[in-house]
């Protein structure tokens, strides 16, 4: 992968202030750093054939992602890395660049970078303290579906703008398909079979029915698998609703045929994977509601959140890193310094 972005207009040092160090270039980044007094304190600091120190920032995700996929599916290569459209350059181009190096492998088969969230057309940062969690919106009692429903209205890669005005909007559209699912629930197994005489015309509205079924289902993963076109197959849903509803006014659908419909509907809002079932359970059995990733009480805008000491894992994926450091050192840096008749520093 090489990121669009004009290399010509980055600045030398353009990082935060506990990561700068000196560059020739504005490509340069560091793997491994000397450890500090603070790193000390805290116990991020590991000895290395290279010195005692810390992994680099993109060290450290190409560490723990070849970890994690090395340890679980005995493979070098990821199938799926996310990330924000900020990440592109520096860092996956270095995590591409050391993981590569270390493996001989492809690192990732499918980037999917997203756009910015803006909260009403300003982009949410502690610098113009607009950060919003979770768990604000939770306490402010904002239903989860409807959050959901705002964010899939819009495709990865366009800025969502959040707005109140949209949240509203979003928590019709999740009103719209409650009580639709409702209406098929009930008439999948209180409404007429198809021999019915109150069923008008069944052959044709079991035609109409099986031809709305097949469109959302095709409609929706064609929609899918275009990039993610989640807002597309959003579309697709909202008119399976309309034009169902629209057919069950004018006399409804035979039993069977509703089911059909519901099994569709619960088919691609996945209401009865076994996943959501797992995911469900697992959060209900949570004991406490996720951390917010940044604190809105940051005193300026240079403050981060707090360091703390590492955990185990951490202790593993520094160990891990200084394993991924040593190869791309013998693959890629040994031979580069030599070509450039330079020693190589740890």
């Amino acid at each position: 992968m090489t990121a669009r972005v004009d290399k010509n207009a980055l600045r030398t040092g353009s990082r935060v202030a506990s990561d700068e160090y000196s560059k020739d270039d504005v490509r340069d980044f560091a793997l491994w750093k000397r450890a500090t007094p603070e790193d000390e304190a805290v116990g991020a600091a590991w000895d290395a054939p290279f010195g005692r120190g810390r992994p680099g920032w993109h060290l450290e995700c190409s560490a723990m992602a070849l970890r994690e996929v090395g340890v679980r599916f005995n493979v070098p290569t990821l199938d799926i890395h996310s990330g924000a459209v900020d990440l592109i350059f520096p860092h996956h181009e270095n995590e591409i660049a050391q993981s590569e190096g270390a493996t001989g492998q492809p690192f990732v088969r499918c980037w999917l970078h997203g756009e910015f969230l803006t909260v009403a057309g300003t982009k949410m940062s502690k610098r113009y303290g607009n950060i919003l969690t979770a768990r604000d919106l939770r306490e402010e009692g904002v239903d989860a579906a409807a959050v959901r429903l705002l964010i899939f209205s819009t495709h990865y890669r366009q800025q969502l703008n959040f707005t109140d005005a949209a949240l509203e909007a979003a928590s019709e559209g999740v009103r719209r398909l409650g009580e639709f699912r409702k209406r098929l629930a009930l008439l999948a197994s209180t409404g007429p079979d198809s021999t019915a005489p109150e069923v008008p015309d069944s052959a044709n509205a079991v035609a109409g029915a099986d031809s709305q079924v097949l469109s959302l289902v095709r409609g929706f993963e064609d929609a899918m698998d275009d990039d993610l076109n989640v807002p597309k197959a959003i579309g697709h849903l909202f008119s399976f609703v309309t034009a169902s509803n629209r057919e069950l006014d004018r006399g409804g659908w035979p039993r069977e045929t509703t089911r059909k419909a519901l099994e569709a509907l619960d088919r691609v809002t996945a209401a009865r994977s076994n996943s959501a079932r797992k995911i469900a359970s697992r959060l209900a059995a949570s004991p406490s509601p996720p951390q917010r990733c940044i604190r809105k009480d940051a005193s300026s805008q240079d403050a981060s959140v707090a360091r703390k000491a590492p955990t185990a894992a951490a202790t593993k994926a520094a160990m891990s890193a200084t394993a991924v450091l040593s190869t791309v050192r013998t693959r890629i840096i040994s031979p580069h310094t030599r070509r450039q008749g330079r020693t190589a520093a740890p």
